[in-house]
């Protein structure tokens, strides 16, 4: 399989969880799963073993979803980012230095702001 579809196919993956993870059946699945997860602990008195499987799973869970919303927020960033170009390119009122502003540092947007909003 190359690179490519490889990408392609795991985007396609990340953006699924993701949307499932912001459905309202999310919520409904973490209590039904923590619910079993307290069920199994009293069962077995809470044992050490059970604590470790359960904040071992948890940890994964967390570094999981931290990379799933990582991802979401990347490429709507920068969907919003591609249509804001857009308008920047078509209108002839606006300054095309702002297009791919956001590849320069923090003061140099500053800067660019100053310049255009404070020169009145």
């Amino acid at each position: 399989m190359s690179a490519r579809r490889a990408e392609s196919r795991l985007a396609a993956a990340t953006e699924a969880v993701a949307r499932w993870s912001g459905s309202a059946w999310a919520p409904a699945a973490a209590a039904a799963v923590i619910a079993a997860l307290v069920v199994v602990g009293a069962l077995g008195d809470f044992s050490t073993g059970w604590a470790y499987a359960v904040h071992t799973a948890g940890v994964f869970v967390s570094v999981f979803m931290l990379f799933v919303v990582q991802h979401t927020t990347n490429r709507e960033s920068h969907a919003i980012l591609v249509k804001l170009d857009e308008l920047i390119h078509s209108s002839a009122r606006a300054h095309n230095e702002l297009i791919d502003v956001e590849d320069e540092q923090v003061s140099e947007q500053e800067k660019l702001h100053d310049e255009l909003h404070h020169d009145h």
